[in-house]
């Protein structure tokens, strides 16, 4: 049986959480979009972000990122410059978001 971390919150610890981006359209002109925003530092360097995945569909581009805490990714949503940097980005459209509070991981 595989091992897993089970995230011990009980103590008054800071809950993980997984945040999803979905768009929906053209998956290269989002994915153009995306390109251009992580030329800047702000979107790459985000010391409380666990990891990052973007990833293409047919119809559909989706961003995964697991955040130490729900305080630490709004910190980021919330950043002027990061703001500034996602509108120059020239997304397309807006995305969906979900937020999902986590119960373990595995390496």
């Amino acid at each position: 049986m595989g091992r897993h971390e089970v995230l011990d919150t009980a103590q008054g610890g800071s809950m993980p959480v997984l945040a999803v981006f979905r768009w929906k359209g053209d998956p290269d002109a989002l994915l153009a979009a995306y390109d251009r925003e992580l030329q800047h530092a702000v979107p790459r360097q985000q010391l409380h972000r666990v990891t990052h995945i973007c990833a293409r569909a047919e119809n559909e581009v989706v961003i995964v990122d697991l955040w130490e805490t729900e305080e630490d990714l709004r910190r980021m949503m919330e950043n002027p410059e990061f703001l500034r940097n996602l509108e120059a980005a020239g997304w397309p459209s807006e995305p969906m978001e979900q937020t999902y509070q986590v119960h373990a991981t595995i390496p």
